[in-house]
């Protein structure tokens, strides 16, 4: 699909559909010759992944009639936030030279690698893990600032299935990969993804750098 009919299909506009490329909760396009088109089937995945319209509070709406700022506004509020302010923070707030060597990767799998900034929720994402025919569960590789790990997680599964993956119980693994080893190319992490009804459906390592600032007298400077 084009630009203009993916945007269409999923009931939005052009510019809106862009944005949604860039934060994440949309594919990246493929290229074929000059022309830039969108997989039906992924954009039905992202779709999917999409959080459901939620009723409005009726504590939020009596905060509005009243004029002022609900509990849960403030924290929405906060939960979108300026990523240049979190990166002056000291925050890791984007990547580079990110690889995915893959000695094992399922046949009905592909894997993106993930856009280099942090996102408006502050989520710096490194990797999805998506099935080529839009049905099984995807994965998405983010940073754990706070645990300096890479971590996984899982969307389209029940949330027993969601539990066994978190606790790499009953042949379930991947959310958790580990301390990385350093070296002057960065951050070496190994990574296994296994679900039963599939079998291991990635193992190899993620490879990247990590950029931070540190303020200093004068501003701020970046550090990996």
């Amino acid at each position: 699909m084009s630009r203009e009919e993916a945007a269409r299909y999923i009931g939005v506009g052009p510019t809106k559909f862009d944005e949604m490329v860039a934060d994440g909760r949309m594919p990246k396009p493929k290229r074929i010759d000059a022309r830039v088109v969108w997989d039906r089937l992924r954009v039905d995945a992202a779709f999917s992944g999409l959080p459901d319209e939620r009723k409005i509070n009726p504590l939020d709406r009596m905060y509005v009639q009243n004029g002022s700022c609900s509990p849960n506004a403030a924290l929405r509020k906060r939960l979108t936030m300026d990523p240049e302010k979190f990166a002056n923070k000291g925050h890791a707030y984007k990547h580079d030279d990110l690889t995915i060597d893959a000695g094992t990767l399922h046949p009905d799998y592909e894997v993106e690698l993930g856009d280099a900034g942090v996102s408006a929720t502050g989520k710096l994402s490194m990797f999805k893990l998506f099935p080529k025919s839009g049905t099984g569960p995807r994965f998405e590789g983010r940073w754990d600032d706070k645990q300096e790990e890479l971590d996984v997680d899982v969307f389209d599964v029940t949330k027993e299935e969601n539990a066994k993956f978190k606790g790499k119980a009953d042949g379930y693994c991947g959310h958790h990969n580990g301390k990385a080893n350093f070296d002057s190319t960065g951050r070496t992490y190994s990574l296994k993804i296994a679900w039963p009804a599939i079998g291991t459906i990635i193992e190899g390592t993620a490879n990247f750098k990590v950029h931070r600032r540190l303020p200093t007298g004068t501003g701020h400077f970046s550090i990996k």
